[in-house]
């Protein structure tokens, strides 16, 4: 069990960094018009990667693979269901936390570059 839960965690760390990653670049291209925003976006969704990893294991992993075991259990299947549900939580709350920095930090360069383009032509 001890092999599956690693297994479980390691697919939802890889998939969530990858899923939020992808996210991000496509939230960066669509949303950040000017180089600040892009600047400020990226960073902000570099630097939310540990804070998701804690929240999505604390939070994403003990629910998810709360609601795993419990849907496994019912559906007779033993506690198949912790590694899978775990996984998901995982991806879900990292990807989650991550483009909310990003867009967090997408709208502060957007501020930031009106304060600088404002002060630039008074």
């Amino acid at each position: 069990m001890e092999i599956a839960l690693t297994i479980g965690m390691f697919i939802g760390y890889a998939g969530g960094l990858i899923l939020s990653l992808r996210i991000s670049k496509a939230l960066l291209k669509r949303n950040a018009t000017e180089r600040i925003q892009q600047k400020f976006g990226a960073a902000f969704g570099l630097l939310s990667v540990v804070p998701a990893l804690f929240i999505g294991t604390v939070i994403g992993g003990t629910l998810g693979g709360g609601y795993g075991e419990s849907i496994s259990e019912t559906l007779g299947l033993g506690s198949i269901g912790i590694p899978i549900g775990l996984s998901i939580g995982l991806i879900i709350l990292i990807t989650v936390v991550v483009i909310i920095f990003t867009f967090i930090g997408v709208l502060l360069g957007k501020v930031v570059n009106n304060v600088l383009y404002k002060h630039k032509t008074t």
